[in-house]
């Protein structure tokens, strides 16, 4: 059961999360179907993935930095007003090399986006409760990622391509206006300076509890990125129509919504390596039955399985930096930590569009089972907690 917090400003963050991210759920069937229907190849889908995730590598570090020196809210409305456009001028792309441009835009809409929601989410919640306030952040997010991509394989299925931008478009306009008007920052130590701020980037980098941190990040969103990426296409290839696509996906977050919540939770309770360890191997496991499908309706399998470990390993992940971390530095860290989640994308795309293209299709997925294992093994053997 989800427990709902009784901090009003808790309640309106994640509403605000829901609306902002229902237009990017919706998108994530609709992106890489259009990019196909327009002829696009394996590697020239990995390149759109990859251009979303080169802007979170390099904007995210700088918009925490941003966000500890200018607040919070006011990196959140840029995220918002930059979602608003984008999907409209998808509408106006000729060719495949166009909407990577327009991929470009809403990767940096995602990089000044979860620095700021992550360090405001715990500052509002408090340390005692930043795991299970990160589990609920998610749930709304995980929540708008299943809606919208559900909506987004039906809308494409019978009404086309155009509606379903317009629809992401409205969703992010009204997100902005509820930010504008509910949504206060929680109290903050004294601002740091832009240039005090950066200079701690590269210390932090080297900061054993964080490193940790940022290796599961990465090793996380190389899986998201090979499922968001690929996973579409892959299940279109494999005879799924548009609409069981999108219903596919919404497996995949729905099961995000379970976890998100209670590995939050249990992170808090019996500590981050508790949780991060088994999730990630049951990403391997995941990619190995995605790889490998017995019959087609395993696919729906692999992906609550994918959708569960994947949601699960986030909370935990950064609650680590909460741990860590004092206020005045979290949006910092989580910048940090959003540039290693980037390249995990990144690398998914990148690494995946060639390999599915020039070897065969499956390999994306191979490579997503080798990562998990050797994370959650560095994790298990490496990584020492003190609970309190």
């Amino acid at each position: 059961m989800i427990i709902l917090p009784r901090d009003s400003g808790l309640l309106h963050l994640y509403l605000f999360i829901f609306l902002l991210c229902l237009g990017v759920g919706i998108a994530a069937p609709t992106v890489p179907l259009y990019a196909r229907s327009r002829g696009a190849s394996y590697d020239e889908i990995g390149l759109l993935g990859a251009a979303f995730a080169l802007m979170i590598v390099v904007f995210a570090a700088i918009s925490g930095i941003l966000s500890d020196r200018l607040g919070r809210k006011k990196m959140l409305l840029i995220s918002a007003a930059t979602s608003v456009l984008a999907p409209l001028l998808y509408l106006s792309t000729r060719n495949v090399g166009e909407m990577i441009l327009v991929r470009l835009l809403e990767g940096f809409a995602w990089a000044s986006l979860w620095p700021s929601l992550e360090a405001l989410t715990t500052e509002l919640a408090g340390p005692a409760k930043a795991g299970q306030a990160m589990g609920l952040s998610s749930v709304a997010y995980g929540a708008s990622f299943a809606t919208g991509s559900l909506l987004g394989g039906g809308i494409v299925s019978w009404l086309g391509y155009a509606f379903a931008f317009v629809l992401y478009s409205l969703t992010a306009l009204v997100a902005a206006i509820l930010l504008v008007f509910t949504i206060k920052e929680a109290g903050r130590t004294a601002r740091t300076s832009f240039v005090q701020s950066a200079s701690k980037v590269l210390p932090a980098l080297f900061e054993r509890r964080l490193a940790f941190s940022y290796l599961v990040g990465l090793s996380y969103t190389f899986v998201l990125g090979t499922i968001l990426t690929f996973f579409p296409v892959y299940s279109k290839d494999l005879g799924l129509n548009e609409f069981l696509v999108g219903v596919l996906l919404a497996f995949f977050w729905s099961a995000r919504i379970v976890s998100f919540q209670k590995a939050g939770d249990v992170s808090d309770r019996r500590g981050r390596k508790f949780v991060i360890v088994p999730s990630l191997t049951a990403a391997a496991v995941a990619s190995a039955m995605i790889a490998f499908p017995v019959v087609r309706v395993s696919l729906f399998a692999a992906a609550l399985i994918a959708g569960a470990s994947v949601g699960a390993a986030f909370p935990a992940s950064v609650g680590l930096i909460s741990d860590a971390v004092p206020g005045e530095r979290r949006g910092m860290a989580m910048g940090v930590f959003e540039t290693f989640c980037g390249a995990g994308y990144l690398l998914a795309s990148t690494l995946g569009g060639v390999a599915a293209q020039n070897v065969f299709p499956q390999l994306p997925y191979m490579f997503s089972l080798v990562l998990s294992l050797g994370c959650a093994a560095t994790v298990h053997f490496l990584l020492r907690e003190q609970l309190t």
